[in-house]
């Protein structure tokens, strides 16, 4: 690597901060199963929250053999992400874990 490239991912490595903020039990409805991009949805009734996000290879079998609509209890990675640059904080979900109610 030149020193230019190596300057550039130094850059890029300090401009966005991830860091696993939480592990969350949620029990909702399955609003989203899309196997082919491996993302999920899940709509929590009680706080009215829908968790969106990408699914891990640990949950991708649970979520082939999922109903929609139909409740499940969910084990969600919360990723938060910070912005050096601006600070700004942003919240991703990974779905570890799906069985059901």
């Amino acid at each position: 690597m030149t020193y230019q490239q190596v300057q550039a991912a130094l850059t890029a490595v300090t401009q966005v901060e991830r860091e696993v903020a939480d592990k969350i039990r949620v029990t909702g409805q399955l609003v989203i199963a899309d196997t082919l991009s491996n993302g999920f949805g899940l709509y929590d009734q009680r706080s009215k929250a829908t968790y969106r996000g990408k699914v891990a290879d640990s949950a991708l079998p649970a979520l082939t053999s999922a109903t929609m609509m139909k409740e499940y209890d969910a084990l969600i990675s919360v990723i938060r992400e910070i912005s050096s640059a601006t600070g700004d904080e942003k919240e991703t979900y990974e779905l570890l874990e799906l069985n059901p109610a």
